[in-house]
């Protein structure tokens, strides 16, 4: 008698066993569908904190427009070895806009009314902004993993490293030579109505660079 009924709760258990496996797995099952034919719904929520304002001498007198294709590619690595199925790649470009020009602020004129010679100081041109198109932003490749997720710190070094090598290219390019002589033009321009050319000779120095 005993045996049958250790028999009859054996196969009660297996059969509650089998109900639960059932339901997760339909559980699991409907749960995919949902997310792969309804979609979802993302909310951004943004609040500025703080807000001030103080005054700049920039003038930017050249700009170099630039697309950037930027790829980030990583796996799950532990101890050197690298996980199978954990890699990860985005490939993905931006369009932006680099901006160079000087202190305005930092110009001195120098004026020998003997001579009829106005000497204007002038700074070094330098890289004022690196500023990226955000809707000009396109993918290219998505390679998503669910074993290695992209997180937000990874996009900002992938974002760092661009602006690093915009900035040297646009330096190899002659960006700052282009914007000091733009700077020049633009400051005589200004000049000239009080100091004519004519009557003034203006000449321009660079200062050297702090």
């Amino acid at each position: 008698m005993r045996s049958r009924q250790e028999g009859r709760r054996g196969r009660l258990g297996l059969r509650i066993v089998s109900i639960l496996l059932v339901g997760i797995a339909l559980g699991g099952a409907g749960a995919f569908v949902l997310h792969r034919y309804m979609g979802s719904r993302t909310v951004y929520t943004s609040r500025v904190t703080e807000f001030n304002l103080r005054d700049i001498g920039e003038l930017a007198t050249q700009e170099g427009c630039y697309t950037a294709i930027q790829t980030i590619t990583s796996s799950r690595k532990e101890f050197g070895i690298t996980f199978p199925f954990t890699t990860k790649n985005y490939i993905y470009s931006m369009d932006g806009v680099v901006k160079a020009g000087l202190d305005f602020s930092l110009i001195a004129l120098n004026e020998d009314a003997a001579a009829r010679t106005l000497t204007v100081s002038m700074p070094p041109a330098k890289l004022l902004s690196v500023v990226p198109d955000r809707d000009s932003f396109q993918v290219y490749y998505e390679g998503k993993n669910m074993f290695n997720d992209l997180h937000l710190e990874e996009t900002n070094e992938a974002e760092k490293a661009a602006e690093a090598e915009i900035r040297e290219k646009a330096v190899a390019y002659g960006i700052l030579e282009h914007a000091q002589d733009n700077a020049e033009t633009l400051v005589r321009a200004m000049l000239e109505p009080v100091y004519p050319a004519g009557e003034w000779t203006i000449r321009f120095e660079v200062q050297e660079a702090s």
